[in-house]
């Protein structure tokens, strides 16, 4: 059955109050936890070149899963605590710590802790970015966006290799966290200006 006119997202009227630009923005943080899941493929050779520990290698995914999961599933309940825009960027600021750790480590010991923090941070993003979907727009939407949400995530899950390809190819491994420490940076700065309003800066 065809959904009346009345009920469809007017794109162009979103875009002009904000409200797409700020579903662009928490987009990003599905992009850096997907993309940096899966960039570990394409960066493993060389990295183990430098800082050898192959034997913890299957940890590099797993720690990153273990720390999503669980931050994922803690991000729901801080919000009780503390407001959606602080809980973003305290994310963020892990994820860019996690980031900043792996592209320093002297060996697989720090990476893995890296990894751990960066799981913490990302998985926490995925979290609120749903959050902030149910909060911060409106209820007749919420269909496409999380339509469009799964397509970010498949596009940057896929693209991950890819990132990390480029980085061992004409840089190097540790650019490439250093790049995704510096985006969870950003992002953290620009939850200030892009999460505005009492869904995003008060208690619930």
């Amino acid at each position: 059955m065809t959904r009346p006119e009345e009920a469809r997202p007017d794109w162009r009227d979103l875009w002009a109050s904000g409200d797409l630009g700020r579903f662009c923005f928490i987009s990003l943080g599905i992009i850096l936890h997907a993309s940096n899941e899966t960039m570990i493929a394409t960066i493993m050779p060389g990295m183990v070149a430098e800082i050898a520990g192959v034997e913890l290698v299957g940890w590099s995914l797993s720690i990153y899963e273990i720390g999503s999961i669980v931050a994922g599933a803690a991000a729901g309940r801080l919000l009780s605590y503390m407001a959606l825009r602080t809980n973003m960027v305290i994310a963020a600021l892990l994820y860019a710590a996690g980031a900043a750790l792996c592209a320093a480590a002297p060996d697989m010991h720090w990476f893995l802790a890296g990894r751990l923090l960066e799981g913490f941070g990302g998985g926490a993003l995925v979290s609120l970015s749903y959050v902030s979907i149910e909060r911060l727009f409106p209820r007749d939407i919420w269909p496409q966006l999380f339509a469009i949400v799964s397509v970010v995530w498949g596009v940057a899950a896929f693209g991950g290799p890819l990132i990390g390809a480029l980085f061992a190819e004409n840089l190097s491994w540790r650019w490439a966290f250093g790049a995704f420490a510096a985006a969870g940076a950003a992002m953290a700065l620009a939850s200030m200006a892009a999460l505005r309003g009492p869904a995003a800066t008060q208690r619930k």
